[in-house]
């Protein structure tokens, strides 16, 4: 099922609000503009005419949570691969390309005594113009085919590789995000902690999947879940 709308104040949050209206177990909303888009951390995600903005419900979820963001992170990524092979998957939640942002993905969960359902939202920038505080940060389709695409008919094969990919094992989704995966086994990084709040310097251990394990320069060994990561030296 997929719901289009002209305008919502945010794809995640209108599932969030009505995600017991409906009964199939996927469904795919797009808005033409999101007035409230947002990404991790309530950060505000810039959301007018051009992106693809949308999300998928996942009712009564019989899968690990975070299986729904990997399974969409990597249905986007090999999409856009199929116009350059330079789009990487940027742990925890982001597509990058020759070191840009090009789509932000979040996934929320909903409950009610359980789980009832997870949302992973995302944003494509796609002919959609990017802030000029971001241009050395994110960039767009259009700017790189230097062509206009139909936003529409993109979002359709989207919407088809994650169809295609749903029905795949948790593995098989773990080992395509790896080979997707920018940050790899053995690669010097710098992660901002959002819980002890400071820059860490570490070597990563294990490519990341769910989370970031690092051998920190005093030989510790920490595991993180979240946070923004750099890239220092391969």
């Amino acid at each position: 099922m997929i719901i289009y709308k002209h305008e919502t104040d945010s794809t995640n949050e209108f599932f969030k609000r009505n995600w017991n209206n409906y009964t199939d177990k996927m469904i795919f909303l797009k808005s033409d503009i999101q007035t409230r888009g947002k990404g991790r951390l309530k950060r505000n995600w810039s959301s007018g005419y051009g992106g693809i903005w949308f999300s998928v419900l996942f009712r009564k979820p019989d899968m690990n949570p975070y299986y729904y963001q990997k399974l969409v992170s990597v249905s986007i990524c090999s999409f856009l691969n199929e116009f350059s092979e330079n789009f990487n998957i940027k742990w925890p939640n982001d597509i990058y390309t020759q070191g840009r942002k090009i789509c932000g993905i979040l996934s929320e969960n909903i409950y009610s005594g359980k789980l009832e359902a997870t949302v992973v939202g995302a944003g494509i920038n796609v002919n959609n113009e990017i802030p000029e505080e971001l241009n050395e940060k994110a960039v767009s389709l259009k700017s790189m085919l230097k062509a206009e695409l139909s936003e529409n008919l993109l979002f359709e094969e989207i919407v088809k590789s994650i169809e295609k990919n749903v029905s795949r094992s948790e593995a098989e989704i773990d080992s395509e995000w790896e080979e997707l995966s920018l940050i790899r086994e053995g690669n010097i990084v710098e992660l901002m902690s959002e819980i002890q709040n400071r820059k860490i310097v570490g070597k990563v251990m294990v490519t990341p999947i769910e989370s970031l394990i690092l051998e920190l320069e005093n030989g510790e060994i920490s595991e993180f879940r979240a946070g923004d990561v750099r890239l220092l030296k391969f």
